[in-house]
């Protein structure tokens, strides 16, 4: 299956500069070792716990923060999408953040009461009864509060340690009350979406992270219990009902229904762009997988499998490419991943007789990062297990400067360049860049750092009007990608002189870091650059003519052959100005008549530049 690039960049430009900050504290320092051709780790594996190895796969266990083989009470965990944190519970009121460089770990206490003085009855560690943002900033549980213990949605502030309650269910008609579970917070940590179970009916529930605008999003058939019964996509909500899978806009609007089966849907998941959907019919003797492309209505793949449970999880990566589930295939239980593109499935949880002897394949919850290249699951009593598969997964990278089709006015402008592997599988080969500029390898001028480049242009590269820029890069899996922008060079001013009995005709070209190309009649062009003073002058007096309102022409009303003319191009505000004027004009403003006296100074003046 060929992704959709459009998809691919959708997902990954807007959060690759955000996790690019927060994760550069460890690009500096970190040595990666090979595995196998395409598996690559950082740290060292020799000093790890490892579970399995082969050419596609390499697991481990992961370490525990006190270094002792055993952690009581540690529960679900969650991967961030570049694969370079994992979170975890640890007992009833703690939250684990360990690298994925194995040489870091932190954890949170969770406070005892909410923002209203309630005490807060955290539940025994149940699937999917919390969540992370993409930033870590934002812990979203639900618990019990209170004397009556009714279940609810609390969000935690991770920087500032403070507890708000989101969600204050209702009585019921025939007593008791509702309880609000399972929450997802949306990528941008501004929505959580919630089931209200023991309702009249039950409902999916909606409300932002500030505590404001709560609604509920649909009511009816809307299961009581289940692993994977809402997905969110980047700005789409799926959820189940009955036989139907629906979708609704992350703001609440545009309900539909976009799948419908004669068996009940027990489960679903989907990718970063919500094109690529996977969920779990009920069907004799098995029950069928299927991962459909919701653009094309295309049926990818689907797969018999046996009882699906309630506690089975099902995940799609970010990137579309992939889908990990836990349950049983071809009579084994496991946790598998389907790779879409080559229509392969691998059982990922081999090895884990030697972790545990309680491991429990229904109950392992797997989680995976954006590309899938990277996986963890629960391996029973004794902590969680972290897969690694091929790394076949292209990095990203990107020109920030000058911008796709710009127009710039710097002769020798400064070029940057930004790149990273997608996830933490094999890390950037940052000595693989290439850049070229209109065909020619400039890779040469670049200072080249572990997550980003930079160079200056000398002044023979560019060339005025169109120029193509291209960049190349590998990871260490030999993975390439690349990146081609066109951007156009332009003067920032053209200053000309034209015409009298002499038959002037001279050009200065000058361009905004100071370059300038002076083109005298029947003499070859010469290129300068200004000083720094020159420069500021100039600026100073552009800045002035700026201001006013100008005519674009400033001609005699009766022309004669001895006229000369002055012509003044540059851009503003985007778009090219066009000024032409004569001194016999009395009404060329003065400000104009001074920038034209500076910039005639260069054509006229000695040859000693």
């Amino acid at each position: 299956m060929k992704m959709n690039k459009k998809i691919l960049m959708r997902i990954f430009i807007p959060v690759f500069f955000l996790l690019l900050i927060f994760s550069q504290i460890h690009s500096g320092n970190i040595e990666y070792h090979k595995i196998a051709l395409k598996i690559f780790v950082p740290f060292k594996p020799e000093l790890q716990n490892v579970l399995y190895k082969d050419d596609e796969l390499f697991v481990i266990a992961l370490p525990t923060p006190d270094k002792s083989k055993h952690v009581p009470g540690i529960g679900y965990a969650r991967v961030t999408p570049f694969g370079d944190k994992i979170v975890f519970r640890i007992g009833l009121n703690e939250i684990g953040f360990q690298s994925i460089y194995l040489n870091d770990f932190k954890k949170i206490k969770i406070p005892g009461t909410d923002n209203e003085g309630n005490k807060i009855y955290v539940p025994s560690i149940r699937t999917q009864n919390w969540d992370i943002d993409l930033h870590l900033r934002k812990l979203c549980f639900s618990a019990k509060i209170g004397k009556n213990e009714i279940e609810e949605i609390l969000l935690m502030d991770l920087g500032k340690g403070m507890i708000k309650r989101l969600t204050h269910s209702l009585p019921r008609k025939y007593g008791g009350y509702s309880h609000s579970i399972e929450p997802h917070i949306s990528k941008d940590g501004v929505f959580v979406i919630f089931r209200g179970i023991d309702a009249d009916p039950n409902y999916i529930g909606f409300i932002k992270t500030d505590g404001s605008g709560f609604r509920k999003l649909d009511e009816g058939y809307i299961p009581r219990g289940g692993m994977s019964v809402i997905a969110l996509s980047e700005k789409s909500v799926f959820y189940l009902k009955g036989n139907q899978i629906w979708k609704v806009n992350l703001n609440g609007t545009e309900r539909t229904q976009i799948i419908r089966e004669k068996g009940e849907i027990k489960s679903i998941a989907t990718d970063g762009s919500g094109e690529i959907i996977a969920y779990v019919v009920d069907k004799y003797p098995e029950d069928i997988l299927k991962i459909v492309n919701l653009n094309t209505n295309n049926l990818l793949m689907d797969l018999n499998i046996k009882s699906w449970e309630p506690w089975h999880k099902l995940m799609v990566s970010e990137d579309g490419r992939k889908v990990v589930f836990n349950g049983s295939y071809k009579g084994e239980k496991g946790v598998y991943i389907i790779n879409l593109e080559e229509k392969k499935v691998i059982k990922i949880d081999k090895g884990l007789e030697r972790f545990s002897e309680h491991y429990d394949p229904d109950h392992t919850y797997p989680d995976l990062c954006a590309t899938g290249e990277i996986v963890l699951f629960n391996g029973g009593p004794s902590g969680i297990a972290l897969a690694f598969l091929s790394d076949k997964s292209t990095p990203d990278i990107f020109i920030k400067s000058p911008n796709n089709e710009s127009t710039i006015t710097e002769f020798t402008p400064v070029i940057e360049i930004v790149y990273r592997d997608k996830c933490v599988v094999s890390g950037i080969n940052k000595n693989s860049l290439k850049v070229f500029l209109n065909g020619k390898d400039i890779s040469s001028l670049f200072e080249i750092e572990d997550e980003r480049a930079s160079g200056k242009l000398k002044e023979e590269y560019l060339r005025e009007g169109e120029n193509i820029l291209q960049t190349v890069i590998y990871d260490r899996a030999g993975n390439k990608s690349s990146c081609k922008i066109i951007f156009k060079l332009k003067p920032w001013v053209t200053y000309k002189i034209q015409g009298g009995i002499a038959g002037f005709s001279e050009e200065v070209r000058l361009y905004s870091d100071g370059w300038f190309k002076l083109k005298r009649k029947n003499r070859k062009i010469k290129i300068f650059r200004l000083s720094k003073k020159q420069l500021i002058e100039i600026k100073k007096k552009f800045e002035k003519i700026s201001k006013l309102t100008l005519k674009k022409e400033y001609l005699p009303e009766k022309p004669i052959a001895d006229d000369v003319y002055e012509i003044l191009e540059t851009i503003k505000n985007g778009k090219s100005i066009k000024i032409r004027a004569s001194r016999r004009v009395s009404s060329v403003p003065k400000e104009l008549l001074s920038f034209l006296d500076i910039m005639k100074k260069f054509i006229f003046q000695e040859k000693s530049q």
